[in-house]
């Protein structure tokens, strides 16, 4: 499994997804084979996921939380849920992703304990009020994430809080606050620069926002070299067919037609076009993906 795991995390896909099916197959054998299989099956969705293949990525998740459901030892639960509901917010599917999350977050207003020490529910809700226009909502489940992670020193909480202010920061460009949203989104990059390189995967989201907001500013040459990163990192990392790599480019393609350079916008959209193409042909699942909701993903079970 660790194999496979610094596989993924050097772009060897292939290998990485051989091992984890090697994995899978040994994991059948052994005495407490729901438990080894349910959290290669995560990790095999997050490696699908990572690729934008949307359709074996759901289809992971449900088979993990399926394993998982045969044991008595649930705690792994809220972990795939939370991955789950993520790709259905990757994919524009709300109703789906609110559904998920409520089954782990009953009542938003009283968080439990364990919500309390990792918020990544009350985030992913945020998220979920922002799509459906609830800001005001919104931005208090974000302010509550980043206040009860705030301190903490450990690389998972800071991504977490990188991640709401990220969120907040896209929040207060919707709604039309500017210099609070470019605020938001220079702690959320801030936040990432200092993360481990695994642990970054907001990177992107936040190189982006900022890029559009400073854009809207009118800031031409910042948002030109934030989006030249957002582009370079999100091709090297997920790969030139990614359906996020596409949204990047979206976007870019709709800074350049705001500054008036039409031949590069036009060569911009038309990449575009050919890799929501190969999407469609993968990916069956009925929706294009948004750069805004791209966050990193929890891997199951400690050290796996």
């Amino acid at each position: 499994m660790a194999a496979a795991g610094d596989a993924q995390r050097h772009g060897q896909f292939d290998v990485a997804e051989r091992s984890f099916q090697s994995a899978m197959s040994v994991g059948a054998q052994l005495p407490n084979d729901a438990v080894y299989q349910g959290v290669t099956s995560n990790r095999l969705a997050i490696l699908y996921q990572q690729q934008g293949d949307l359709d074996l990525a759901e289809r992971h998740y449900l088979a993990a939380l399926s394993f998982f459901r045969r044991t008595t030892d649930r705690s792994l639960d809220r972990t795939i849920t939370a991955n789950l509901a993520n790709l259905y917010l990757d994919i524009g599917q709300i109703s789906k992703a609110e559904r998920l999350v409520r089954t782990c977050l009953p009542d938003e207003a009283h968080p439990s304990a364990e919500e309390r020490d990792e918020p990544v529910m009350l985030s992913d809700l945020g998220s979920i009020r922002a799509r459906q226009q609830r800001f005001g909502e919104a931005e208090q489940l974000f302010r509550q994430v980043i206040d009860l992670v705030d301190g903490r020193p450990d690389t998972g909480s800071r991504a977490i809080r990188g991640n709401a202010l990220a969120n907040l920061s896209e929040l207060y460009y919707l709604t039309r606050q500017m210099p609070e949203a470019a605020a938001a989104s220079r702690r959320a990059l801030n936040i990432y620069e200092a993360l481990p390189p695994d642990a970054s995967g907001g990177m992107i989201k936040a190189l982006t926002n900022l890029a559009v907001i400073t854009a809207t500013s009118g800031a031409r040459s910042e948002a030109a070299d934030l989006f030249r990163r957002a582009i370079a990192l999100s091709e090297s990392t997920l790969g030139p067919d990614h359906p996020l790599y596409g949204a990047v480019l979206a976007r870019y393609a709709i800074y350049l037609r705001r500054i008036n350079d039409k031949g590069a916008a036009r060569k911009v959209e038309e990449h575009v076009r050919q890799i929501r193409a190969k999407s469609r042909q993968r990916n069956h699942l009925g929706n294009t993906v948004e750069v805004s909701d791209l966050r990193p993903r929890r891997a199951a079970g400690p050290g796996l």
